[in-house]
């Protein structure tokens, strides 16, 4: 089982985490992008260039 972000195709922002079981085959919702979480991430987070970038707040 693994962590992934649910990301905004038009913000590229997190807006939910989910944990699957790798190879699933499971397919987010349209609109929505699926990035497994390697290191830490989380919802209002940024996605940018294949990183996760936290929001300044």
């Amino acid at each position: 089982m693994s962590i992934y972000a649910l990301i905004d195709i038009q913000t590229n922002i997190v807006v939910n985490t989910i944990v699957l079981e790798d190879g699933t085959g499971w397919q987010p919702p349209d609109g929505l992008l699926l990035v497994k979480c390697v290191e830490v991430c989380g919802i209002g987070w940024e996605y940018k260039d294949g990183e996760f970038i936290q929001p300044d707040y």
